[in-house]
Formats: structure tokens, C-alpha cells, sequence
């Protein structure tokens, strides 16, 4: 976590645990190597696959490291930042900004929280969660996001919603 000791500024970057990246690094490795390898050896000692398998093949290993890769880059990283009166969470592409002043409720939550009609920003396997109620334009939005510290939050919100 990175604080600039201020109320005003905070940012956290929650990762998965390192068994994660661990996991699908080696899943996307190996995919790599075992189509190198085929490639190889199919150059060396003639095809070792011919039309609807050498196809079928090389597709379902480029879709298994298409997986494996999106997986690393998109659903293990969290990021959380508070400027102003606005706080940002971030997952990927996805992204939700609103104002702190118009927070309802904010609960701790797990990884077991029912999620419907919330936007969720977990990032795989974390088990710690903050779940925010807040208004805008008249309609109620409720997110889920990942955190290590939702303590702090939980105050970090309190306290700017109270200073309205």
C-alpha cells in the first residue's frame, strides 16, 4: 500500500497471492513449450500432426495460452484510489468512479458475498472485500471490490462522508 499520509490521497494495489501468478504462469509456459516443441520436431522428423488434428491442435493450445495470459494480466490485480471527494477502483478495463459524499453503506465483506446486482472487482482469490452502497443520479449502486486494509476504508469513507 502507498500512502501519502494524507486523508486526502490513497492508493492500493491488491494483488492475488503469489500461487496464483505461480499457477498460471506455469499453465501458460508449458503451453508454450509443448507447441514450440511440436513445431520442432514436426520440422525436423516430418508432421507428427496432419490436417484436422495439426488444427485442432495448435487451436486449442493458442486458446489455452489466450486463457492463461489474459488470466495474469486482467483478474489478479486490484487497484483502489482516493483523490479528493472521488474514489476510483480499478480491474482490467473495468473501472468505477463516485463520489465518497454520496455513500450510503459500507460493509466488510469475504469472498462469499452474494454479488448480485453489484459490480465486483475481485481479484482471484483474495478474500477480504469491501461492499459500498452509494446514490447517484437518484439510483442506488452497489460495488464489491477487493482490499487489504478495508478497515481503513470503512474509516476513510466514514470520515468523508461525515465532513459533507
Amino acid at each position: 500500500m502507498k500512502n501519502s499520509g494524507s486523508i486526502e490521497n490513497y492508493i492500493e494495489d491488491i494483488r492475488s497471492p503469489i500461487w496464483v501468478y505461480l499457477i498460471l504462469g506455469f499453465t501458460l509456459g508449458t503451453n508454450s513449450a509443448i507447441i514450440t516443441g511440436v513445431f520442432f520436431v514436426s520440422v525436423v522428423n516430418g508432421p507428427l500432426l496432419s490436417g484436422f488434428q495439426s488444427y485442432f491442435f495448435y487451436v486449442a493450445f493458442l486458446f489455452g495460452a489466450l486463457i492463461s495470459f489474459y488470466s495474469l494480466v486482467w483478474l489478479t490485480h486490484v487497484k483502489i484510489r482516493c483523490e479528493g471527494d472521488f474514489l476510483f477502483v480499478e480491474k482490467g478495463r473495468k473501472k468505477v468512479k463516485f463520489n465518497i459524499n454520496s455513500v450510503e453503506r459500507v460493509t466488510k465483506v469475504d469472498h462469499t458475498t452474494r454479488r448480485k446486482g453489484s459490480k465486483t472487482f475481485m481479484a482471484l482469490f483474495c478474500r477480504t472485500a469491501l461492499k459500498v452502497s452509494y446514490r447517484t443520479d437518484d439510483c442506488s449502486y452497489n460495488i464489491i471490490f477487493s482490499t487489504n486494509k478495508p478497515e481503513y476504508l470503512i474509516q476513510l469513507l466514514g470520515a468523508k462522508k461525515i465532513r459533507k
